[in-house]
């Protein structure tokens, strides 16, 4: 099972620092660190994850990040972020309407609103 907080370690480069860096992480989770720490700096600058801003990425499996919309209403595209590179896939396809209908409700409501930051 996959946990939120799993990431956090990665996101906050923890591979690279010590005591982490004592722990016996792959090369690929290494690469891992790079891309979400860089999906997060792209963010803080541009707004955007994508491309990731870093200059320790070198894996291509992640370097070469598909395309990931907005999610909407009507589309609710999903990425998932692994060793094996991204992949995204919809909300719907990984059954996670149901599980996410709150957030689907809370993005209409803004919009309806006009508070919600949406392309």
């Amino acid at each position: 099972m996959r946990m939120h907080v799993q990431d956090i370690p990665f996101t906050f480069l923890a591979p690279y620092r010590y005591p982490f860096n004592q722990c016996p992480f792959t090369p690929n989770e290494t690469q891992l660190a790079s891309y979400l720490s860089g999906i997060i700096n792209a963010v803080a600058a541009s707004g955007s994850p994508l491309s990731p801003r870093t200059s320790s990425l070198t894996s291509r499996l992640l370097k070469n990040t598909p395309s990931w919309k907005p999610w909407t209403a009507t589309s609710n595209p999903v990425m998932n972020i692994d060793t094996a590179g991204p992949r995204v896939f919809e909300a719907a396809d990984l059954l996670l309407d149901a599980k996410c209908q709150f957030w689907d409700d809370l993005l209409n409501a803004d919009i309806t609103a006009g508070t919600a930051f949406h392309s």
